[in-house]
């Protein structure tokens, strides 16, 4: 993993499919148990609630994921549409106050402005943030831990024909899969800078 550590919010751990997924990023990253949380009142499958200093452990070498159902207007929380100012409101109030990259597990979040519109109200509310991603296209769970791009019909997505012909070695570009939005500071990963997160002076060159 390229940060230091990781930690993952569950948003609907009623549901079996967030939480399929959520066990998924779980396991891949080695996440420990005191770093998984869920929206709820009580420990879910090894969840447990997210309280108000849940995040409080967070810097700007933590990845945070959240896995939530999601349409291109913002996340769909225990079936109510949660907006950006609702869904920086959560993390906010679960104590989170300065982090390396929110990386939404979610459908649709990166098709439209849900990701900046997060980073601006984060801004707002003084929270340090490097970086937020989101997937442009509808996902799901693939070759048990991957998630993989795909139409709502019969056709394949340029992403799954991808992971499908290299035996899920390769995939769609982030051009074309997902959206990345750069937060109020320049972070570079612990392990270093990478063509997704750049250094300062290669990011100007890319814009």
């Amino acid at each position: 993993m390229k940060w230091t550590d990781a930690a993952i919010v569950a948003l609907d751990p009623t549901d079996p499919i967030v939480m399929r997924h959520a066990r998924a990023w779980r396991d891949r990253y080695s996440i420990p148990m005191d770093r998984c949380f869920a929206y709820s009142n009580t420990a879910i499958d090894g969840f447990q609630p997210a309280e108000a200093h849940s995040l409080s452990f967070a810097g700007l070498s933590t990845k945070l994921i959240v896995v939530c159902h999601g349409l291109e207007q913002g996340l769909v929380v225990q079936r109510r549409l949660c907006f950006a100012e609702s869904a920086a409101g959560l993390l906010v109030a679960w104590g989170l106050r300065s982090v390396g990259l929110i990386s939404f597990k979610a459908c649709l979040l990166g098709a439209g402005t849900f990701l900046n519109d997060v980073e601006a109200d984060l801004r707002r509310r003084r929270v340090q943030i490097g970086w937020l991603i989101g997937y442009r296209h509808a996902v799901r769970l693939g070759a048990g831990r991957h998630e993989v791009a795909f139409y709502d019909d019969e056709r394949i997505h340029v992403d799954e024909r991808i992971r499908l012909a290299t035996n899920w070695s390769a995939k769609q570009a982030d051009e074309g899969r997902v959206k990345i939005v750069k937060g109020n500071v320049h972070v570079v990963p612990p392990a270093g800078p990478t063509k997704r997160f750049p250094l300062p002076h290669r990011l100007e060159t890319l814009v």
